[in-house]
């Protein structure tokens, strides 16, 4: 199991923060930590397709891409 990430990179001596992938804010601040002279790892989680409602946590958007009618409802979404 590759679950708790955070715990397997600890565990080879490497500085972890988690954060909420999608939060701009918690990015630019992990990205700006540095700490003593150890690897630094950002786990980043996420929600898949997160915004697109027909998208968003379904695992058909892994490997389809979406047609004009979809990408259009798509883009609307988002905005």
């Amino acid at each position: 199991p590759m679950e708790p990430l955070n715990k397997k990179f600890q565990s080879f001596n490497c500085n972890v923060k988690c954060i909420n992938g999608h939060n701009i804010d918690e990015i630019l601040n992990a990205l700006r930590q540095k700490k003593n002279n150890k690897p630094n790892i950002i786990v980043a989680h996420t929600i898949k397709g997160r915004g697109i409602s027909f998208m968003e946590n379904s695992v058909l958007w892994h490997y389809k891409s979406p047609n004009r009618k979809e990408l259009i409802k798509g883009l609307e979404e988002l905005r």
